[in-house]
């Protein structure tokens, strides 16, 4: 019933139809599929066929976008979690080699990406830590879900105070010693 309800709650829920009806936005929805689709072929497969399947969709998914380079690490927390001590950790490899070229690749595209940026969009650099920002991401998304007010296709030009930073960072941390716990 819990994960009824969980998927209920996300199927259902305002915030997570941004991706759908924004317009722009259909990459997200379309490599979420196929990194959900990855990671079910990868569960039951017991058969090369199902493995091959699983492959190709997350080759569809990182070309869908380059945020699916994740994918790697899912099945390392699920390797971890649940076939601990057998003989899949073979299966990964094919994956993390993919995940890491990809990763490699745009890592090399970075200077290009932040030159285009300036030159067509007048943007400046930023020394902005991408990780101090998601307690942030995490909280702001916590809050959406209990109380969507203010949704918007655009989550930019918003500012903290510390004071407000300091209780996302909790909450956050909060959120992933539970997870934690949760796993122990």
């Amino acid at each position: 019933s819990l994960a009824l309800f969980s998927a209920s709650l996300f199927a259902m829920h305002p915030l997570m139809t941004e991706a759908v009806t924004w317009i722009s936005g259909a990459i997200h929805s379309q490599y979420s599929f196929f990194l959900m689709l990855a990671l079910l072929f990868y569960v039951f497969s017991k058969s090369r066929k199902l493995y091959l399947l699983s492959f190709l969709s997350f080759l569809l998914a990182l070309f869908s976008s380059e945020k699916a380079m994740v994918f790697p690490a899912i099945l390392l927390v699920f390797y971890l979690a649940f076939e601990r001590g057998s003989r899949s950790w073979k299966k990964l490899l094919p994956y993390l080699a993919i995940g890491s070229a990809w990763f490699f690749v745009y890592l090399f595209a970075i200077p290009q990406r932040l030159n285009a940026l300036e030159t067509q969009y007048y943007g400046t650099r930023s020394l902005a830590n991408p990780l101090l920002q998601i307690p942030i991401a995490i909280g702001n998304y916590l809050q959406l879900i209990f109380w969507p007010r203010g949704l918007t296709l655009y989550h930019s030009e918003m500012s903290f105070s510390l004071g407000q930073y300091l209780g996302y960072l909790v909450i956050f941390l909060s959120l992933f010693g539970l997870i934690l716990w949760g796993f122990k």
